[in-house]
């Protein structure tokens, strides 16, 4: 099963820049199930869900908005999933759905409420506060049916009172049941970025792991920064999960990915473009000195520019050095396998199966032996008679 499901609190869709907002995520993203919570609409129709999803290629079903109270919005691919049942609350929406490509059926609910239970933990708000009836009451949901709330990668919180300092809460989550998990093998909840509304977009990914192009590797080079240590020890005493003790170390591992993967990116970004910018500033600066002196910022600028560049060099050439590693543990016996193969191909090639003697065929490979050695013997005394030396 390899489904996205994104999910959004788009906080009324009477705006157009927000139906636009999603119509993008939706065709980038491309989700095989969305849900958009607080619609703040009363009627849907075909016309809506297609400037939403950009087409009219979905099903969907939705739950009214009472005014400009709740609303949700429930679409699918239906080429992929089947809807078997469902049941619409006064808060929430819930599908049973059938999977066409294995007929695993699993339910999806999704719940709107306009209250700050959002959250179970102080580390998902970033300061103290809220309402603690309704934390210990999501706590004892949470608790009761066994759900499991997996890592969140691309940020810590949700939700944003738009004011400054700001309150950031991580309201918006998927706590998935351990069936679910174990049918899924590898799901992963990002936060996505939030161009409009007070709630980021989050993304169930499902088999994440399986569908990425490239896997992940450590580059070596990254155990040079002086923070990453710190910061590894930070993000592994963060990531906090139930279960067993091998589930909690597969998830924590799963999570670490993720962030390791961010920081790197951020910290290092693209390698071969810093160091073509180098190029070009210290190229700058060398023209720039064959016309008049440079002045002392000028000169401190290049070679600060040439610090970095021999760092970032030094970078690129161990992360080459253990590709080249990764590359031969993988492919070297292949290799090997593969020049024995042509050594006996021309080794048979090159054997003789039988030979003409005195008009006549021999296959006595003792005759064929005698034979050869003699005209390599006549060749050899031919060759030395010419002045050369032929060794055999």
């Amino acid at each position: 099963m390899d489904h996205r499901i994104l999910s959004w609190n788009i906080r009324g869709l009477g705006q157009y820049p927000k139906i636009i907002a999603i119509k993008a995520a939706i065709a980038k993203y491309n989700p095989t199930i969305c849900t958009i919570q607080e619609t703040k609409t009363e009627v849907v129709d075909d016309s809506l869900i297609r400037s939403l999803w950009g087409s009219n290629r979905c099903s969907y079903i939705y739950l009214a908005s009472e005014g400009a109270y709740g609303g949700i919005i429930f679409m699918w691919k239906e080429r992929i999933l089947v809807m078997e049942d469902q049941l619409i609350g006064a808060f929430s929406v819930s599908i049973k759905f059938r999977n066409m490509s294995d007929d695993f059926s699993w339910i999806f609910t999704s719940v709107y409420g306009a209250s700050d239970s959002g959250y179970y933990s102080s580390d998902e708000r970033n300061t103290q506060g809220g309402g603690v009836a309704n934390i210990n009451y999501l706590k004892a949901f949470v608790q009761k049916f066994a759900l499991i709330d997996i890592p969140m990668a691309g940020g810590r919180f949700t939700w944003t009172n738009s004011k400054q300092p700001p309150l950031l809460i991580r309201l918006d989550r998927f706590p998935l049941c351990p069936d679910f998990i174990n049918h899924c093998h590898s799901p992963m909840q990002v936060r996505l970025r939030r161009p409009i509304s007070d709630h980021a977009p989050i993304m169930l990914h499902c088999n994440f792991g399986e569908s990425l192009k490239s896997p992940f590797r450590l580059d070596n080079f990254i155990l040079h920064h002086p923070e990453f240590l710190t910061n590894l020890r930070i993000w592994w005493d963060n990531l906090s999960f139930t279960g067993t003790p091998s589930f909690i170390f597969a998830k924590k591992l799963q999570g670490l990915k993720f962030l390791i993967k961010n920081w790197q990116k951020s910290t290092f970004g693209n390698l071969n473009s810093q160091i073509e910018n180098l190029d070009i500033v210290i190229n700058a600066l060398d023209n720039l000195e064959e016309l008049a002196t440079l002045s002392d910022a000028e000169v401190v600028e290049r070679e600060q520019a040439k610090l970095q560049h021999a760092s970032l060099s030094l970078n690129v050439a161990r992360r080459a050095a253990q590709r080249a590693k990764e590359k031969w543990a993988k492919d070297g016996e292949k290799n090997s396998a593969y020049l024995h193969q042509i050594a006996n191909f021309k080794y048979k090639l090159n054997s003789i199966k039988f030979l003409k003697i005195n008009g006549a065929l021999c296959f006595d490979k003792n005759q064929i032996a005698e034979e050869t050695n003699l005209s390599i013997l006549l060749y050899s005394m031919r060759i030395t008679r010419l002045g050369l030396v032929l060794i055999i």
